[in-house]
């Protein structure tokens, strides 16, 4: 089970006199959390997919209005995470993050002459901003992100002789950046792009690198029509294939047609779906049907910002068998 507790933390900010405590158990995994007005804190115990048992701590602050830095600590068995956020918000449609992570990992890789029990360290760094317009402007929202992680010594690793052959462990850096940008030609219809790039290298003690870049290119626009009518189209498209979709909605009822392509020449796939939704519950309430798009998107709020991992960083080490030792 994959769960971030900062999701189960309240809004902020409360009334100085307020105080929630947060518990939950099921057969996941147990949470625990508690913040007032200025700060709080959440725990989480759980086995994913019958694992050994991983720990989730997070604690977040409020130091001033726009102004918050949080961490966020996981800890398994054979690895542990720490990673620190701070959140600057110089106006209220314009955000700043930074986080910086550090990851220790005990693996055991296969060697030629067998398995061997290796302990990696990795640094990770997140810089994102993020900008919107008021409504009725052209121009929606930005976004820009970049990251880096790896090792602080690339290759480090010392050769390993064995009476049955030779190993190295050969430590890699992953980095990479997105770009965002959303557009409202008219209040019924949205244009959305984005283009990023990530490539991940490991050095070899050949002194080649061997790694591996992704370009991501996408394209969407959503049209609202009447009678609670809804059609989006859309691309995205990596170094390995190219997808287009649409989908038309309408009420409950949704429809869809996509095409998926190889780049290397393989065959082409096309998927045809239909679907209905039902709400579940005892209570809820019937959507009424909107022709229109949000006009104003909001930031989440700055105490549960900064007490989410970024879900960019990587969270597993970079390192593998060095494959140039033969």
């Amino acid at each position: 089970m994959q769960s971030d507790i900062g999701a189960t933390l309240p809004d902020l900010p409360l009334p100085r006199s307020s105080q929630v405590t947060r518990f939950d158990a099921n057969p996941g995994g147990v949470t625990l959390g508690y913040a007032d007005a200025d700060q709080g804190w959440g725990a989480l115990a759980s086995r994913p997919s019958g694992t050994d048992t991983a720990l989730q701590l997070t604690y977040g602050s409020v130091l001033s209005e726009g102004l918050g830095a949080g961490v966020h600590v996981q800890v398994r068995p054979r690895q542990s995470e720490v990673v620190l956020n701070g959140i600057y918000d110089p106006a209220t449609d314009l955000r700043l993050h930074l986080a910086v992570g550090q990851l220790r990992s005990s693996n055991t890789y296969q060697f030629v002459f067998g398995d061997y029990a290796k302990s990696v360290a990795q640094s990770s760094y997140l810089m994102d901003v993020r900008k919107y317009w008021a409504p009725g402007s052209l121009l929606r929202d930005f976004g820009a992100s970049a990251y880096q992680a790896g090792t602080r010594e690339r290759g480090a690793e010392q050769t390993m002789v064995h009476p049955d052959g030779t190993g190295r462990l050969a430590t890699g850096v992953q980095q990479g950046y997105m770009l965002n940008l959303s557009l409202a030609p008219s209040p019924r219809s949205k244009l959305d792009f984005g283009r990023g790039m990530d490539s991940t290298e490991y050095a070899m003690a050949d002194g080649a690198g061997n790694g591996s870049g992704n370009a991501v290119r996408q394209a969407s626009f959503t049209q609202y029509l009447d009678d609670c009518m809804q059609v989006r189209g859309g691309y995205r498209g990596n170094a390995w294939t190219d997808e287009v979709q649409l989908d038309m909605t309408r009420g409950s009822w949704q429809v869809g047609l996509s095409r998926q392509t190889l780049r290397d020449g393989g065959d082409s796939t096309v998927a045809v779906k239909m679907g209905y939704s039902i709400p579940l519950g005892e209570k809820h309430n019937v959507a009424k049907c909107r022709s229109t798009p949000r006009n104003t998107a909001e930031f989440s709020p700055v105490f549960k910002a900064v007490t989410a991992r970024p879900v960019k960083l990587p969270s597993a080490p970079m390192a593998q068998v060095d494959s140039s030792i033969p």
